[in-house]
């Protein structure tokens, strides 16, 4: 979400990537 937002700068993109990422594979574990 943030990264749409900053997409305009390169690091806070990549940065929102990776934990939008992890915010998926602990929701994943959760759900196991």
């Amino acid at each position: 979400m943030a990264g749409l937002i900053t997409d305009f700068n390169g690091n806070i993109s990549i940065f929102s990537a990776l934990a939008v990422y992890a915010f998926t594979i602990i929701v994943a574990l959760l759900i196991l």
